[in-house]
Formats: C-alpha cells, sequence, structure tokens
C-alpha cells in the first residue's frame, strides 16, 4: 500500500497477482501475514484497478477507510522483538 502524495482519501496498492479475482467496492483488510499489522484490519476499498499488458501483477487504486484528516491520536508502537 502506498500514498502518492496527491488526495489523503486514496492509495495505491502493489504487488497483487493478476489471477486474484477483483471487483470495484471489494474491501482490503490486513491478512495478519505480516509482522507489523495484525490481521482483520480495513485498510480500505477497491476504486479502480487495471492489468497492465504483460505484467503479471495489478495497480489497484484505492479509497483509504479512515479519513486522515480527521485522525486526532495516534499511537507509535515499537517492537522489541522486531528488527
Amino acid at each position: 500500500m502506498q500514498w502518492d502524495g496527491k488526495d489523503y482519501k486514496e492509495g495505491i496498492l502493489k504487488d497483487i497477482p493478476n489471477h486474484v479475482q477483483l471487483k470495484i467496492g471489494d474491501t482490503i483488510v490486513s491478512s495478519g501475514y505480516s509482522s507489523i499489522f495484525p490481521a482483520d484490519i480495513e485498510i480500505a476499498t477497491i476504486k479502480k484497478f487495471e492489468k497492465l499488458e504483460g505484467e503479471f501483477f495489478y495497480d489497484i487504486k484505492v479509497d483509504f477507510a479512515i479519513d486522515y484528516k480527521n485522525v486526532s491520536w495516534v499511537y507509535v508502537v515499537k517492537n522489541i522483538f522486531g528488527e
């Protein structure tokens, strides 16, 4: 997941294989496979996607689930078991 620095409500999801079935409006949630994010956290919904010719991955434009402009409190957690 990346933010392009333009619209705080939108991001880009990369490296999703093109065999995955996608639909506009699908919800993106964390899987729990990461050592950073726990499972089942709603992240975004699919706004637009395209499969580029000759590529094996989608470029997916998403709308973030959180309105980051109105976030007033965050927690920064240091993983003492990570790198």
